[in-house]
C-alpha cells in the first residue's frame, strides 16, 4: 500500500513571515559586515573591545532571530504536511527556545567552538521533542558525541590538512620559474576543487545523524551505504561543476530521489516502511530555474512564492510504500 505526502502550503501564509525573516537578517547582517570592515580597515579609530562587543551582540541578536522564525516558519510549513491523513504539529514555547539558544550560543563562544556539537544536539533535541503526530510526541536519538566526531574529525581535521597542501601547492606556485607553472596551477585548480569532494563524508553522517527520528514503536532511519552513497554524490556533484553550476535542478532532485528511496521506517527492528519518489528531472529543471529567475526579476520579492512552489514539488512527488510482510498502516 502507498502513503502520498501531501502539502497545503501556500505563499499566502508563507510570503509575510518569511519576507520579514529576510529583511530583519539584512538588517542584522548589514552593520554586522560594516563592523567587520572597520576592523580590517587600517584608519580605524575605533578601540577593538567595543567593536568586538559590538558583533558579539549583534550575533546574540542574529541568533535570538533564527530561533524566534524557527518556531514561526517551522510552525507554518509542519503543519502543512500530512501522509495519510496524520498531520504533525509543531509546539514548544518561543521565549524558552530562544532563552535555550543564547545560553548555548554564550557556552560555544566560550569553548571557542567546543559545545557546538551540543548546541546543535539541544536545538534539535527541543524540536523534535515538541513535534506531536497523532497526539504523540516524537524523540531524537542522535548523540552529541558523533556529531562532534563527525565535524571536527570528518571535517576540520580533512580541512586542515587540505589547505596546508594547499598552502604548499601555492608556495611551490611561487617558487617555480614563469615558464614552467602549468602543472602547479592545474595543481592548484584540483586541490579547489577538491574541497568540494572532501566535504561530501561530511554531509551524509551528518544528514543521516538527523534521521534518527522515533514516534511511538516507529522510527525514521536511512537505509544506506557510504561509499556506494559516495559515488554517487561525487558522480552528481561532478555533473554540477562540469555544467558550471547549471544543472542545479537535477543535482538536487536526483539527489533527493536517491535518499527518499533509501529513507525508511522501522518498527520493532523491522522495516515496514520504504520511501519513493516519482517527480520528473525535466519537470524539476524547468521549474526550478523559473522560480530562481523570477526572484532575480524582482530582487528576491518573489522567493516565498518560489520556495512554497518548490517545496509543494518535491513533497508532494513523496510517498512510503508499505512493505509486504506488514499489514499494519502508517496509523
Amino acid at each position: 500500500m502507498k502513503y502520498n505526502i501531501q502539502t497545503t502550503l501556500t505563499g499566502r501564509v508563507w510570503w509575510k513571515p518569511f519576507l520579514l525573516y529576510l529583511l530583519l537578517s539584512f538588517a542584522l547582517i548589514l552593520p554586522l559586515e560594516l563592523t567587520l570592515m572597520r576592523i580590517d580597515n587600517p584608519d580605524n579609530t575605533i578601540p577593538l573591545l567595543p567593536l568586538f562587543l559590538f558583533i558579539a551582540v549583534l550575533l546574540a541578536l542574529r541568533v535570538a532571530l533564527e530561533a524566534v522564525f524557527t518556531l514561526i516558519l517551522g510552525r507554518i510549513l509542519v503543519s502543512s504536511v500530512s501522509c495519510n491523513g496524520i498531520q504533525p504539529v509543531l509546539g514548544g514555547s518561543t521565549q524558552e527556545f530562544v532563552t535555550l539558544n543564547l545560553v548555548c550560543f554564550v557556552r560555544t563562544c566560550i569553548t571557542l567552538g567546543f559545545y557546538g556539537p551540543r548546541y546543535i544536539k539541544r536545538h534539535t533535541d527541543y524540536l523534535v521533542e515538541h513535534c506531536s503526530i497523532d497526539g504523540t510526541g516524537c524523540s531524537f536519538s542522535g548523540t552529541a558525541r558523533s556529531l562532534f566526531t563527525y565535524i571536527y574529525v570528518g571535517l576540520v581535521l580533512p580541512l586542515i590538512f587540505w589547505m596546508m597542501l594547499f598552502i604548499a601547492a601555492a608556495v611551490a606556485e611561487q617558487l617555480v620559474a614563469e615558464s614552467a607553472r602549468v602543472l602547479p596551477e592545474v595543481l592548484m585548480g584540483v586541490l579547489g576543487i577538491g574541497i568540494f569532494f572532501l566535504c561530501i563524508p561530511f554531509f551524509y553522517y551528518v544528514i543521516r545523524w538527523y534521521f534518527n527520528i522515533s514516534w511511538k514503536e516507529k522510527t525514521l532511519e536511512w537505509n544506506t551505504e557510504f561509499w556506494q552513497s559516495f559515488f554517487f554524490l561525487s558522480g552528481q556533484l561532478f555533473l554540477l561543476l562540469i555544467t558550471l553550476g547549471i544543472a542545479w535542478p537535477v543535482f538536487a532532485v536526483r539527489c533527493w530521489e536517491y535518499f527518499a528511496e533509501r529513507t525508511v521506517i522501522k518498527e520493532e527492528g523491522r522495516i515496514r516502511y520504504s520511501g519513493c519518489f516519482n517527480g520528473a528531472t525535466g519537470k524539476a529543471f524547468l521549474l526550478f530555474w523559473g522560480q530562481a529567475l523570477l526572484c532575480l526579476i524582482t530582487l528576491g520579492v518573489y522567493s516565498p512564492w518560489a520556495w512554497v512552489k518548490c517545496f509543494n514539488f518535491m513533497m508532494n512527488a513523496t510517498s512510503f510504500t508499505e512493505i509486504a510482510h506488514g499489514a499494519e498502516t502508517l496509523s
